[in-house]
């Protein structure tokens, strides 16, 4: 079993053009999670009770690839723990609050299909 750590990123700023991102402020930790624990109430409950939103509206995921994506209740959860492995352990999670308008264009993680790779930054010269 991976055990993960969720990063909740609060107090950032979206920017949607010309692509869309989050503009990381603050973090918030939960360290070696068990994901078979893991619902979203409790990741919704987190970002109102100890991050002072007054509602979540959006949760949106980084995925393995970096691409982001957006989580809807206990089936997107169960979907992001099916990518979970040794490579991709740390999950980045950031929510809209009630008071934020909707951002349209994140796909929703069950339509996740791509592939990735974790790209090692070490290299080597053939030369």
């Amino acid at each position: 079993m991976v055990l993960v750590d969720l990063i909740f990123n609060y107090e950032g700023a979206w920017a949607t053009h010309p692509e869309v991102g989050y503009i990381k402020n603050k973090l918030h930790t939960w360290s070696e999670y068990d994901p078979d624990l893991l619902y979203y109430i409790d990741i919704e409950s987190e970002f109102i009770v100890e991050l002072g939103f007054l509602g979540v509206q959006q949760l949106i995921v980084a995925g393995p690839s970096g691409k982001l994506y957006e989580v809807k209740g206990d089936v997107g959860i169960r979907k992001l723990t099916s990518l979970l492995s040794d490579e991709y352990n740390i999950v980045n999670l950031c929510a809209l609050d009630e008071s934020d308008p909707l951002i349209e264009c994140i796909p929703n993680i069950i339509d996740y299909s791509e592939s990735f790779q974790i790209l090692d930054e070490a290299s080597t010269d053939c030369t």
